[in-house]
């Protein structure tokens, strides 16, 4: 069981032998008094964490033991400021903030809002963010422990929340329990469903018990807007995970390849094209009516649906779940020299992005 945290720091300081002005202490617990039938007790459970170069003062201890007394629990505190004397000197000190704790499931315990984000500084998903960017993604996570063997996500489930390993092991399988891959510390899972908004694509079973980071889904989108640099890395994530996990199906693409929706969604089949840099004109059967899209080289240069054109043909097509598709290597004389419409990666986290927002508003 822990408790809530309060930071305390010098304000004044008259000669103290120990401290000097901005040194910070950290005090947790509570204070309670109970009774039974023929004695009464005053209880105080309570730590106080000096800076690790400076040594322990019990004057100093006392006095900060007789806020927690005063205020029972550092969750009521609000504003507080008291004298610290006894020996050669004195000081003032005052409360600072409340430590920021973030739940941990199934552990019965808080975490540490600043060691989370001092920890996650060292993952590549967040080298980008600053400190203070970090600190606040860091409080719309929950801390939860796994162990082994237990599923974490199955395969065609509804997406919910996006997870950061941070110790143990997890393995990818597919429907028949094949093993697709291994994950560590600091790898992620679970962005694919919440950004396509296609269900679960594969199964996710702990091999080694450890600590997982959980985003939901609402907060996911959230965090997206806040922090752009988390869009990049996605985008680069997504491009990554698909020629890992699905390039037995990206080899098979060929002129001439039929499918339907329903198996490979847009954002996953347009992708898939992408990364294998073909050349052609994929044609598709949907609710709205016929579409083209065409490549070369991967990049997209022209899409026709409804009566859009380009980019908003293309976020239409999106959010499109059912229909038939059918490619075709190759382009038509005129369109061999037509510019790219735009950066791939971007416009399909943005058509991603505008899809999501439909379906959050039909809800």
């Amino acid at each position: 069981m822990s408790y809530p945290e309060a930071i305390f720091k010098i304000v004044k300081n008259n000669n103290c032998p120990f401290y000097v002005l901005g040194d910070r202490f950290v005090l947790s617990g509570h204070s309670f008094s109970s009774e039974s039938d023929d004695i009464k007790k005053f209880n105080v459970n309570s730590a106080v964490t000096f800076p690790k170069e400076k040594m322990i003062c019990r004057t100093l201890v006392g006095n900060l033991l007789a806020v927690l007394i005063l205020y029972e629990t550092m969750s009521r505190i609000e504003e507080c400021e008291r004298n610290c004397r006894g020996c050669t000197g004195s000081v003032r000190f005052a409360f600072e903030k409340r430590k920021k704790t973030i739940p941990v499931e199934g552990a019965q315990q808080e975490m540490d809002t600043e060691a989370i984000a001092s920890l996650l500084r060292n993952f590549s998903i967040f080298q980008s963010l600053s400190g203070d960017d970090l600190r606040t993604f860091v409080t719309f996570l929950k801390l939860k422990k796994y162990p082994e063997g237990e599923i974490i996500i199955k395969k065609g489930e509804p997406g919910t929340n996006l997870y950061i390993i941070v110790s143990g092991q997890v393995e990818v399988l597919d429907e028949e329990g094949v093993s697709l891959a291994f994950l560590g510390a600091e790898e992620v899972f679970g962005e694919m469903s919440l950004l396509s908004g296609e269900p679960v694509g594969a199964t996710i079973k702990v091999v080694k018990s450890g600590m997982v980071l959980c985003l939901s889904g609402k907060n996911f989108r959230k965090v997206l807007g806040m922090f752009p640099p988390l869009q990049m890395y996605f985008a680069r994530l997504l491009a990554r995970r698909l020629t890992q996990t699905n390039l037995v199906r990206a080899q098979e693409i060929q002129s001439g390849m039929i499918g339907k929706l329903s198996d490979m969604p847009p954002s996953e089949l347009f992708q898939t094209f992408n990364i294998n840099q073909k050349t052609g004109v994929l044609n598709l059967s949907l609710s709205g009516g016929a579409a083209q899209i065409y490549f070369r080289d991967g990049a997209l240069i022209k899409v026709d649906y409804q009566d859009r054109e380009d980019k908003e043909a293309l976020y239409e097509i999106l959010k499109e779940k059912k229909g038939r598709f059918q490619f075709r290597g190759g382009l038509p004389d005129e369109e061999k020299d037509t510019p790219e419409i735009g950066n791939f990666m971007w416009l399909l986290m943005e058509g991603l992005r505008r899809a999501d927002e439909t379906g959050v508003e039909g809800s």
